[in-house]
């Protein structure tokens, strides 16, 4: 599995979550982490 589509499946998921917790309609994207926070971040605005 490459890195991107780890990333996207990441993303996918949390839609789903999302979407089972009957929550629409929250901007948010999963990409790389700066150096020193992980391998994987996810902003998620409230």
């Amino acid at each position: 599995m490459s890195f991107k589509s780890l990333i996207d499946e990441i993303e996918n998921n949390i839609h789903k979550i999302l979407d089972d917790l009957s929550v629409y309609d929250i901007p948010f994207s999963v990409e790389p982490a700066k150096p020193g926070f992980g391998d994987v971040s996810s902003k998620i605005s409230f």
